[in-house]
Order: structure tokens, then sequence, then C-alpha cells
């Protein structure tokens, strides 16, 4: 099962940035693998991890909060497909990906698909014309 978020506002909406990793963590820091520029994200905001076929989602302590179908979280919650991910002004959709045979794989990423320094370009260029 590979966890996605769809991006879900914008010029960029329906994009799909994949949950490549058990631990992803959404931030400022260099240490991130979705690194917005702007300010409302804290340096480390959230994190989503993948456990037993699940994914899930933790508060990093953050100045604005992370929010989950409009509540703020309070503890670690299980995320759902559908479910809406709000971290500073960005707006994800959850989703699961579908399998797909090994030579769609290459026309997927010519479409909606992004690799994590592709999102974190889009990101940065999304904060540069909102200031």
């Amino acid at each position: 099962m590979q966890w996605q978020l769809i991006i879900d506002q914008g010029k960029q909406k329906g994009r799909v940035i994949p949950i490549a990793q058990a631990c992803f963590m959404i931030g400022r820091d260099r240490d991130c693998q979705l690194r917005p520029a702007a300010d409302s994200v804290s340096r480390r905001h959230c994190i989503l991890t993948v456990r037993d076929s699940s994914l899930y989602v933790a508060d990093c302590r953050s100045s604005n909060g992370t929010f989950v179908n409009d509540r703020r979280l309070e503890d670690e919650r299980e995320l759902h497909p559908s479910d809406c991910l709000k971290v500073g002004p960005m707006t994800f959709v959850v989703g699961v990906a579908t399998s797909i045979a090994p030579g769609e794989v290459a026309a997927r990423r010519a479409g909606n698909n992004m690799d994590e320094e592709t999102v974190a370009q889009m990101l940065l260029a999304m904060d540069d014309s909102a200031g």
C-alpha cells in the first residue's frame, strides 16, 4: 500500500506527493521530506508515520498546529483515505495509490506524480507568489 498526499488547492491541485518513507516529516528544516518555505510552517511541523500499513500523523509542537478534517491535532491520529490534512497554508487530501503495472510508472510520473525535489521547488514557488 502506497500512501500519498494530493494537493487540494491552487495551480498544483491534484498533484500527488508519495509518502515514500516510514517516517515523513513536513517542515522547513533541511531534514524534512517536504519543505515549504512558509513562515506559518514550523521547522519540524508534523510527522507522518506508516505502521502496519496504516498512516498516522502527529504534530511536532508546531506554532500554528496541524489540522485533520478542520480539527487541530492534540495527539497522534490515524489518517484515512479522503481525510483533509492542513499544514500552514497547504491543504492535502490523503490518498492511497492503486497498484499499477511497471510500464505505467513512467507515464504517471510524467503526469501528476512528483518526486520530493519537484515538490520542494513547487512549494517554494507557491510561497514566492503568495508573498
